[in-house]
Order: C-alpha cells, then structure tokens, then sequence
C-alpha cells in the first residue's frame, strides 16, 4: 500500500534493515504508543498520510504531520530534528507539539550526552543539537524552550573539544541570536582546534634569532601555542618554538588587543567593549577603521534578530551542518 509506505520514516531510521523496512511497511505506526488507534483513525477518516519529515514542503503537510507526531514519547533524534528543520523551513510553531511532544524527548536524549561517532541514533549528534537549535532559533522559540538550549549548551559543553571551529562559530551566532550567549560562555574557554589554525594560518619566522619582545624565532619550528593566543610566553628565551614578529600583539586606542590572525571579539563587536580587556585572545579592530563592518550581524541578522533573519539563520545553519 502506497500510503503505508510513506510512514515508514517513522519507524526505521536512515539505517534501518531491510528486515526493519518490511516492518515499517506493515505497521506503519510502530513507532507511536497508540500506533492501533492513530493508524485507524487516519484509515476511518480517510487522512492523507504525512509525508517523513524532510519532505514536507508546505504548511498543510506540517499540520497532518503535526497531527500524528502530538502526544508521543521517545522520539529518535534524527525525527526530531528533522522536524524542527520542517517547521522552520514552513514558519510553523505550535506550543502544544513543541512544549509537550517534543521538548521532552530532547531533554531526555540530550542528559544521555551526545554521540561521540556513529552509533545506533539513540543519541544525538553535535550536528544535530546544532540543527535543532537553530530552528528553534528561527521559530523565536528560545523564551518557550529555555530548558532545552540550556540543556543542549550543557551536552555540547561536554564534547567541547571535538567541535570544529565552523561548529564553534555557529553556536555562538545561533546562541547570541536567541538572546541566551550566557549558555555558550565556554566557547571562549576551548583550546582552538587545528582546523581553525588552518584558516587563519600565520606564516612563521623567516630569520632566526629573537624577535622585538626578546623571544626566539626559530624558522620552520612549530609555533608557540601560548604565544599565538595569549601573545606571551611564559617559557621566555628558554621557549624552543617559533615566536614569529607577525604575532607580536599590539594594543588599540582604548586598550584592547588587536590579533588580525585570529576571528573578532564578537562582545566588542556590539557592545564596543570588552570585559577581558589585556587579556581576550581575540581580535578587537580600531573602531574608526572597522567597527562599521564588524557590527554587522551574521546573515542580516539585527540586534535580538527579527523572525525572518532567525528563520534564514536556522535554514542556512542547517544547509551549512548538511553540506559539511
């Protein structure tokens, strides 16, 4: 049956077997509690089934969506977030689903911790709680759900070291979009990631010797980690990697450090200061030069971000996770 066939994201995930499908097949609404009751009810009222999550395309299929997914529990990440991609893709939000349904499914999968690879999609994965809060962003959903970007902060905090430099960037835009950056704080706490030296590499010394702090150059060493971030090396001359002039910190009119070779104080960027002041390990332009194209927000987002620059942050968010 044709129509049965199309439930059968519901109950096989992406990698189910083909024992699993054959399943799917015959019981479409495995996956619900009252699977009996819910199949009756749509062959009595002769509904048309919902398509899986990542087809639906228009309001009206979001709403028969909506209509079988309310009231059901442990819910696999994958539909969730499936789901909160469909809703924001057809600026739909309904407090009942979202509060009752699916709210607690997140929270439930997100105290487990997240994946650390490829598993049985019990658990989510980083791209995943990255997707989900996106949407939830662009539904201007983060005063409603508090508990859920509180608690997905918390489970990406725990694998913070494995997140990409690109993952680390996007939190942070989705969190300050959402009002909630508090949640992210621990981002400025990570060691930067190898992928994140790579995209703003700096060329190392050319000459050996000692550069204008008094700190060894030594040509083709590896950089001094705590030099790159801090701009001081507690090691001294004693140090045996590379100190390179290029990293040599300057400070800016008002005092606050300017690092090119690393991303912009995005606290300066709106607010035009910064607590850490001496010590923030990121770049702080001087504002009559660059201000003007630092406090441009990520995408047209505006200060808290209008319902439409959410939505278009959470669609490309999950554009960029899919095609990364």
């Amino acid at each position: 049956d044709d129509g049965e066939a199309r439930f059968a994201w519901m109950d096989s995930g992406d990698e189910a077997s083909d024992t699993e499908k054959q399943v799917s097949r015959v019981d479409p609404f495995a996956l619900f509690s009252d699977a009996e009751e819910k199949a009756e009810e749509h062959r009595r009222q002769k509904l048309p089934p919902p398509p899986p999550p990542k087809e639906v395309e228009t309001l009206a299929q979001m709403l028969c969506l909506a209509e079988v997914l309310h009231g059901q529990k442990d819910l696999q990440p994958a539909v969730l977030t499936d789901v909160c991609i469909a809703s924001v893709r057809v600026r739909f939000y309904d407090p009942a689903l979202f509060q009752e349904t699916l709210a607690p499914s997140m929270l439930g999968h997100l105290k487990g911790g997240l994946a650390q690879e490829e598993e049985d999609g019990s658990r989510f994965t980083v791209d995943q709680v990255l997707e989900v809060v996106a949407a939830l962003a662009g539904l201007n959903a983060a005063g409603a759900l508090p508990e859920v970007f509180a608690s997905a902060a918390r489970a990406l905090q725990a694998s913070g070291e494995r997140l990409t430099s690109a993952q680390r960037k996007l939190l942070k835009e989705v969190y300050a979009a959402a009002g909630r950056e508090r949640d992210v704080s621990f981002l400025s706490f990570l060691v930067p990631t190898g992928d994140e030296s790579q995209t703003h590499k700096v060329k190392g010394s050319s000459e050996e010797g000692f550069n204008s702090e008094g700190l060894p150059t030594r040509p083709g060493v590896r950089v001094c980690e705590n030099y790159y971030k801090t701009g001081t090396c507690k090691m001294g001359r004693l140090c045996r990697m590379d100190h390179p002039e290029a990293l040599r910190v300057v400070m800016n009119s008002e005092g606050f450090p300017i690092r090119p070779w690393v991303q912009a104080c995005t606290y300066y960027a709106r607010m035009g200061t910064c607590d850490f002041r001496k010590t923030c390990k990121w770049h702080h332009p001087e504002k009559k030069a660059s201000m003007g194209d630092l406090r441009q927000r990520p995408r047209g987002l505006s200060e808290r971000g209008s319902s439409e620059d959410l939505a278009a942050l959470a669609a490309n968010s999950a554009t960029k996770l899919r095609m990364g």
